[in-house]
């Protein structure tokens, strides 16, 4: 495992935002937190806080259907709401106790304000 952690062909990577004020580290920085980890021993594992309450303080209005086609070809329903979302469905017969789903939105999270971000 020494092999592994040796300096020969070591890349270190930092990637952060571009931001007034915010200095990158410098390599002195680096190699000194690097070597830091490597000799202390002691190092504890992340521990996952998990927030408590609801995910959203207030639940957005729920659209209404106004439209649903179906594509026979990818097994999928559609349905336009009056809120402007698209909704795709597609109903499959594999892993009966589960429910996929994921969205996004044109800005993600560059639209949400500082405070509710």
């Amino acid at each position: 495992m020494a092999a592994f952690l040796g300096k020969k062909g070591r890349l270190l990577t930092v990637t952060m935002p571009k931001k007034t004020g915010l200095v990158p580290p410098t390599e002195e920085q680096l190699e000194k937190t690097v070597a830091d980890v490597q000799n202390d021993s002691k190092l504890e594992a992340y521990q996952d806080v998990v927030a408590e309450g609801p995910l959203v303080k207030k639940a957005p209005q729920p659209g209404k259907v106004l439209s649903e086609s179906k594509n026979d070809i990818l097994g999928t329903i559609q349905w336009n709401l009056s809120n402007g979302v698209r909704v795709f469905i597609k109903p499959t017969d594999f892993e009966d106790n589960r429910v996929s789903f994921s969205s996004w939105r044109w800005g993600g999270d560059s639209l949400v304000s500082d405070d509710d971000y």
